[in-house]
Parts: C-alpha cells; structure tokens; sequence
C-alpha cells in the first residue's frame, strides 16, 4: 500500500492500529479473510511508522507482532501458506525483540507462542513433519513460560492443550496411539486448568470435546473399549455444549455424530450389537443435521453411510435381515451421493464396494444365491474403479480379494463350478499381488494357498465320475473351508 506520512502522536498511532487490528480479527472470525488481510495489513503499516518514530516502544514492538500473527491468520485462512509463514515468522521476530526488551512481559511471550502456533498449522498444512514437531515443542515451551509469568491467565493453557492436541493427531494419524494418549491427557488436563483459574474464560467446548473424542478412539484402536466409552461419553457432553452456543456450526454436530458413532463401534467390538444401534442411529441423525447445514461436503455423506452400514451389521448380527438390507441400501444411497460431490474420492468408492459386498452376505445367508451373486459382483465393480484410481495400493487389492471370495462361494454354493473355480483363481491373483505391494495381511498367503485346494477339490467334483454322496462331501468342505477363510477376514476388517 502507498505510504502515509503519519502526523499522529505515538500512542495514538498505537491505538489506532490496535482497532483495526482488532476488526481484522472480527473479519477472521467471520471467515472474511480477504478483508480481514487488509485490516491487517493496514495495522502493520501504522506499527512500521510508530516504530520508525521510536525503535525502542515495546507496546509498538508487540502490537506489531500481534498484527502480523493476525495477518499469518487471515493468508492461512486463504490456503497462501507461504504467504502466511512469512507472517508468522515475523511475528515470533517482534516478539524475540519484544521479550528481550522485557523477559518478564507475559504478553510477548504468550504472542510468541501464538504465532509458533500458526506455523505449525501451516507446516501440518504442507506435510512438513519433522518441523511441525520442532515448532509445536517450541510453542509449548513459550506456553509454559507465560503460565508461569502470569499463572491465572487462562489463555496459556488453552494455548499448551492446542499445541498437545496437534501433536497427539500426528501421533495418532501416524498409528503411535500410546504417544497419542500421553499428549491428549495433558491437553485435557490443561483446558481443566484453564476453566479452574478463570472461572469466566470463554473456552470452547468444542476443542475440549474434539481431543476426548481423539483420546477414545486412540484407546479403541488399543482395544481398550471400556476406556474409549468412559471418554466418548464426556466427548458427547462436550459437543452438545458446543452445539448449545452455536447451534449452526456444521463442525460441532459432525463431531459429535463422529463420536456417537464410535461409541456404537465400541459396543460392536464388544459384541452388544443391541447396546449398539441407539449410539448409531444417533450418529446418522447427527450427521443428517452436519448435511442440512453444509450439504455440499462429501465426507459428511461417505460418514453417514457408514454409520448405515455399521447399523446394518449389527442388524444382520441380530438376525434382523430385513431392516439390515434397508440400512445398507441407505448406506448405498449416501456412497453415491458422495462420489457425486467427489468423483475419485477413494473412501467413497472403497465404501460403496463394502457396502454391496456387506448385501451380498446379507443375501447369501438368507440363502438367496443369485441376488447375493449380484451384489457381489457390484462390490467388485467399485473396488476395481478404486483399484484403478490407486493402483500401487495393497489395500485395493485386499478388498478385491476378500469380495472375490465371497462371490466364488456364491457360486460354489449354487454349483456353478466353472463361475467358482475362476473366481478362486482371481483372488490368489490379487492375494499375490497384494502381498507383492507390500501387503501386511497375513491371510493373504493363506488365502493364496486355500485357493488352490479349492480349485483342486472343485476340478475333482467336474472331471472324475463321483457319486452323489461324495460330490455332496467335497462340496461341503469346499464350503466350510471358504467360510473358515470368511470368518478369519471378518475378524480382520473389524479389528
């Protein structure tokens, strides 16, 4: 922008820039970036002038470094990154100067903290891992400090259970569950702190939901499902008083359907399916209210199908096959709705593979052949267009294998040999090929190594002149030997 010879007293020049900072920030809140940038940028210009007129104000020095961690805030919010790392790395360099000038200031070392704060949000944003990890430490150190400057400001805190959470989903994206409940038991210990010392602090529910929400689910995938029920239930207190102050907010609603559904997938994992269908109708609805607000966002479906077909497995677990089948074919309905938003999104397309695969089960043991036939090979038909879209993927391959399975024994059900034995073929194929990938299933191998008893036992039926006693016999262990194999892959794709 054009530079103004500023007339104005220092403190006036000073608060002037305080205010449009301030506006800046109500814009940034408003999610009007683009006009909260130019606030911003406006703010930092009359700080540059104070500055200019005296290099040793500390109030100039810290006003500057709050405006330009604002503006890092604002360029985040536009997804310019670089941009926005520019901003936060000269704000932590006001507020180094800031600090030096007075070590004892709390503001300066808690505005510090902040702007390490935004830096790791853009580094997470660009992958850069090893850095996030460096500057998060950073920011929790200057949290610390700034505590103990000032041990009855709730804003250090709640600044530290951040930095703690972010943290514990790397942790927990990067599979390291154990580090993940370390750090998010601290987090929460401090938003407890924080609401203890200042009785009045506005702190949001929601962070505080979203990290006991992380925390149970870290203990889920431990197995630890009593500890990940304890937590989800204060998670679900959380967002429902998050949901309270802004009942709009599509974030809140579809964190706390998230959490109604893994409540019910502790339950399921604990085999209480009955237990289990309240927390997942819950979650469909929850997530049903997460659509309404923003309906053109394609994860939001691809989870409220899945709650649908969690919901149908627990149904076809009771026996309840009817209502099991309306719940997949609404889970169907969501998968397609997503893909439509969202083309390649693989979840969907993966998802929508389970979903007619899960139908085909449903079928098959009502012992309904041909239509079980024909989901299954609907469920091939996706996972192979996801195959297509990440074809360097193990996990692709698995999920072909596993349906082709169930398809050949389909087939070998209903004594359509020929149809079964090149089913059994394809998926060793796709075993091997899995396991080429690097799979880490072992069953692949197993799987690899039934197929051809299979095919042997299959060829023997075809080919030699049996009685009808002992094709019937080498049937039936055909069948139990692919239900064996079932039964293992299903214990797999829910652990």
């Amino acid at each position: 922008m054009d530079h103004f010879e500023y007339k104005e007293p220092l403190d006036d020049l000073i608060e002037r820039a305080r205010e449009l900072d301030a506006r800046g920030e109500d814009f940034c809140g408003d999610a009007m970036f683009s006009d909260a940038e130019g606030l911003h940028r406006e703010a930092i210009a009359l700080l540059d002038e104070a500055l200019r007129i005296d290099p040793a104000s500390l109030d100039a020095r810290k006003e500057r470094g709050e405006a330009r961690q604002d503006l890092g805030d604002a360029l985040s919010g536009q997804g310019r990154f670089s941009d926005a790392e520019r901003a936060y790395v000269q704000a932590i360099v006001d507020f180094d100067v800031a600090i030096k000038m007075n070590p004892a200031d709390f503001e300066s070392q808690l505005g510090r903290a902040w702007a390490k704060d935004g830096l790791v949000s853009v580094y997470a944003e660009e992958m850069r891992d090893s850095e996030v990890e460096t500057i998060a430490l950073d920011a929790i150190d200057d949290f610390t400090r700034a505590s103990v400057l000032n041990p009855e400001m709730a804003e250090a805190y709640v600044g530290r259970a951040s930095c703690y959470s972010n943290l514990a989903f790397r942790d927990y994206f990067e599979h390291r569950y154990e580090h993940a409940i370390d750090r998010l038991i601290l987090s929460i210990a401090d938003y407890e702190k924080a609401s203890m010392v200042e009785f009045e602090y506005p702190l949001d529910r929601f962070d505080v939901g979203y990290a006991k929400h992380l925390l149970g689910e870290s203990h889920l995938y431990l197995g630890n499902y009593e500890l990940c029920i304890d937590w989800l239930v204060k998670a679900i207190a959380d967002f429902r008083e998050a949901i309270k102050a802004r009942p709009d907010d599509e974030h809140s609603h579809y964190e706390l359907a998230g959490a109604l559904h893994l409540f019910g997938q502790a339950l399921q994992r604990l085999e209480d399916d009955e237990a289990a269908l309240p927390y997942l109708g819950a979650a469909v609805t929850a997530y049903g209210v997460a659509i309404e607000i923003e309906p053109d966002i394609a994860d939001n479906y691809i989870r409220l199908g899945d709650a649908h077909l969690d919901r149908c497995k627990s149904l076809a677990t009771l026996g309840k096959y009817k209502d099991a089948e309306e719940a997949c074919a609404s889970a169907i309905s969501e998968f397609r709705k997503a893909i439509e938003l969202d083309p390649e999104s693989e979840f969907a397309l993966t998802n929508l593979g389970f979903a007619f695969q899960e139908l085909g089960r449903i079928f098959a043991e009502l012992g309904q052949f041909t239509t079980a036939c024909e989901h299954l090979r609907e469920s091939l038909t996706w996972f192979e267009k996801q195959r297509d879209l990440v074809p360097a993927s193990p996990l692709t391959y698995e999920d072909l294998v596993y349906a082709r399975f169930d398809l050949g024994d389909c087939f070998a059900q209903m004594n359509l040999l020929d149809e079964a034995e090149q089913c059994y073929l394809k998926g060793a194929e796709e075993a091997r090929k899995a396991l080429e990938l690097g799979s880490t299933a072992g069953i692949l191998k197993e799987l690899s190594e039934s197929a051809a008893r299979i095919i042997e036992d299959l060829r023997k039926v075809k080919t030699r002149k049996l009685s009808l006693i002992d094709k019937v016999k080498i049937l039936i262990g055909i069948v139990a030997l692919v239900l064996g194999i079932a039964a293992a892959i299903f214990v797999i794709r829910n652990s």
